[in-house]
């Protein structure tokens, strides 16, 4: 079975207007050990604040029927990119 990492964000990092590197910090150090290991890593943080107006979420993590969709269509894209899935 191959393995990949997804880091899914919360409602705050999506929607925050501040850029703080503490408000990206859990992702971006799961980004390293992945690339260390040689682990697929896909961040969700990015395409999902490029969505920020639409409303993906019931609260703070969970999705709603479009966030479900957004996320189930980006993370299937990175399996198939990546060689984890065909």
């Amino acid at each position: 079975a191959a393995f990949a990492l997804v880091a899914l964000p919360v409602h705050a990092q999506v929607y925050t207007t501040a850029r703080s590197p503490a408000v990206d910090q859990p992702q971006t150090e799961l980004a390293g050990f992945a690339r260390q290991n040689g682990i697929p890593f896909l961040n969700l943080l990015p395409p999902l604040r490029s969505r920020a107006r639409e409303p993906l979420f019931y609260d703070n993590c969970h999705y709603t029927p479009r966030g479900n969709e957004v996320v189930a269509g980006l993370i299937l894209d990175f399996l198939r990119g990546s060689g984890v899935a065909p």
